[in-house]
């Protein structure tokens, strides 16, 4: 988001299309995934924008469970060891979950404020991703965190506000003092991200643990999803499994 008001800004003043704004900006997001190693979340996030920016140079209708199935494919060509990888596995499970649970969801509540509404987007998008990684986390590490809702709350705010200010602080880095500043104060915004992700987890009862889950109560548990979506829907079960 950053990159593209940037390049936007620049694109108008110099009198460019905003499509090259674009490209600049799926350039350097190509870049930075090459940089932090090319991890599959970072990679599946640098994919789903590319395509977002496609189809709007191609002015085309966006499917955003089309567009996810299509990333997972070239990955998955690219890398097919990707798909035992629990990052892979977490992030494209989160991404599916909120894309089928999101809208549902949010659309129970209509809040008239501008924070009321963020927050309870914010709780949507909590729940949606930890029901969609819910059957993998209680698979592969046997325990269930019970305070994720409140971790989410109190620390996603803070680390937009600090990606903000990381931004800020390499723009600055050339201004001795200003640059110190910054420095202190990202340091003591990921301090104080790190205690409060500590004070939940060290909470009475923050997890349940030694949870056992077969592949078969797996795919049950998968299922179960499945039929609350489409319950969800006024989809009748009979068609929903049949196609």
């Amino acid at each position: 988001m950053i990159l593209s008001l940037f390049f936007k800004l620049v694109a108008r003043w110099f009198g460019f299309r905003d499509s090259l704004a674009l490209v600049l900006t799926v350039i350097l997001l190509w870049l930075f995934a090459l940089f932090v190693g090319g991890n599959p979340s970072v990679v599946r996030s640098v994919l789903l924008y590319t395509l977002l920016g496609l189809s709007t140079l191609s002015l085309r209708r966006r499917v955003g469970l089309n567009s996810l199935a299509f990333v997972a494919f070239v990955m998955l060509l690219f890398n097919p060891f990707w798909l035992f990888d629990i990052g892979f596995i977490l992030s494209f499970s989160a991404v599916l979950a909120i894309l089928m649970f999101y809208p549902l969801v949010y659309s129970l509540l209509k809040p008239r404020y501008i924070l009321t509404r963020y927050l309870w987007g914010l709780i949507v998008v909590s729940l949606a991703a930890q029901l969609g990684t819910l059957p993998w986390i209680i698979y592969y590490f046997e325990s269930f965190p019970i305070y994720f809702l409140l971790a989410n709350i109190l620390v996603i705010p803070m680390i937009t506000i600090l990606l903000y200010f990381l931004v800020v602080y390499v723009a600055m880095l050339w201004i001795p003092y200003l640059a110190e500043f910054l420095t202190s104060l990202t340091r003591w915004l990921t301090s104080l991200i790190n205690d409060i992700v500590m004070f939940v987890g060290n909470l009475p009862y923050a997890k349940l643990t030694d949870i056992c889950l077969y592949p078969v109560e797996l795919g049950l548990l998968f299922l179960l999803i499945l039929a609350f979506y489409c319950y969800s829907n006024s989809v009748e079960l009979a068609i929903c499994f049949y196609f």
